[in-house]
């Protein structure tokens, strides 16, 4: 009997264990399918997302519009208002009810776009 058995040398070159053809196109398509099942449905949900989004972006931007448009028919009121507060006629209007003196267009110097200067003699107050 031999103690000192070696095992026969292998060549390394040689591959270990040889699969067969149709197992390795069975895996390479499995794993195509997976792959391509993936990037399907990433496509749909990044469609979905993008279209759902950009809907939701429509309606605030109607929102936002009619909003403008309130406010800015809100705007030409309060000008109109601001307007009238301080034309001459209004002003005139306004000193019947108080005890301040009545002045005539005449009267009045214009000075630039609102300015108004007076040009008649004040009378002193007892």
């Amino acid at each position: 009997m031999r103690l000192d058995y070696h095992a026969p040398p292998q060549n390394p070159y040689r591959r270990q264990s040889r699969r067969r053809l149709s197992s390795e196109v069975a895996a390479t398509f499995k794993a195509l399918c997976v792959v391509l099942t993936l990037l399907g449905l990433g496509s749909t949900f990044a469609f979905l997302y993008t279209n759902s989004d950009s809907s939701a972006k429509g309606y605030t931007l109607q929102e936002l519009e009619l909003a403008h448009q309130n406010l800015a028919a809100k705007e030409r009121s309060l000008e109109h208002q601001v307007i009238n507060a301080i034309s001459l006629e209004t002003i005139g209007e306004n000193l019947n009810d108080s005890d301040m003196e009545n002045i005539k267009a005449d009267e009045l110097i214009f000075i630039g776009d609102q300015n108004v200067a007076y040009r008649g003699e004040r009378q002193s107050q007892p």
